[in-house]
């Protein structure tokens, strides 16, 4: 729901559409209805997508492809609900924090004056389970979004030295390294 009242759907995948809702919320104003609203081609979209507000920018977040599979989160801005849109680049991308990483949705959320952006990442070396994560973003003065990497600790404090981590808390793991439950397994090996 926009600030002046106004309702918005917004779906797709490779092509996105949006469109103003009538005011019961059955059925779309066919006379709002725009399609390619972002498309795969010209702006990443992939899937995944939500809409959020800031001032009088419009911020449209998706699983972002530029980087060869649906890992990231992009987004793209607007001073419309129906765009036109321009991409601005990655917020947060996946890729790399299991070996089965694969897809990534997810959006951003103000929250007691904080910006975070909410994602998944695949767990137990599955690209089909799934779990939920958050990590803190600033929202520019030029109203630009800066990528941040995704981190073992998210919204809570450091770790403390010796502090027990486990496996399920981990992040960018590399080379033959995986999550199993809440165990770290090395190669062969279980740490």
């Amino acid at each position: 729901m926009d600030s002046d009242g106004k309702v918005y759907l917004y779906w797709g995948q490779i092509s996105s559409y949006g469109a103003e809702l009538t005011e019961d919320l059955t059925k779309i104003k066919e006379d709002t209805l725009v399609s390619g609203l972002l498309t795969e081609k010209d702006h990443g979209f992939h899937e995944g997508s939500s809409m959020r507000k800031t001032g009088d920018t419009y911020y449209y977040i998706f699983a972002d492809i530029h980087r060869g599979k649906q890992t990231a989160l992009g987004y793209a801005t607007s001073q419309s609900p129906l765009g036109p849109f321009k991409y601005q680049g990655v917020i947060i991308d996946n890729d790399g924090c299991d070996p089965e990483t694969w897809n990534n949705h997810g959006s951003i959320e103000c929250v007691d004056g904080q910006w975070y952006v909410f994602y998944h990442r695949s767990t137990k070396n599955s690209r089909y389970l799934r779990k939920m994560c958050a990590e803190p973003i600033s929202v520019a003065p030029d109203r630009l979004i800066h990528e941040v990497r995704p981190t073992s600790i998210g919204m809570g404090a450091p770790y403390r030295i010796g502090e027990p981590l486990y496996g399920y808390q981990a992040c960018r793991l590399s080379r033959n390294a995986w999550i199993d439950g809440d165990r770290l397994i090395v190669g062969s090996g279980k740490v």
